[in-house]
């Protein structure tokens, strides 16, 4: 599982950053990129806890 994860975290980051380029300074992009992992995680831990909140 951990290498699984290892593998699609780079890739992950690379859409996330280029969904943001032009919006973002790119001495913001790796902070913000974080940002956004953290949130969008959150999201689906969220959905997974509590499925009725999402229904």
């Amino acid at each position: 599982m951990k290498e699984f994860f290892g593998r699609l975290e780079p890739g992950m980051r690379a859409v996330a950053a280029m969904g943001l380029e032009g919006f973002i300074a790119s001495e913001s992009m790796n902070a913000t990129v974080d940002l956004v992992r953290l949130w969008t995680s959150g999201i689906a831990i969220s959905a997974v806890e509590h499925p009725e909140i999402s229904a």
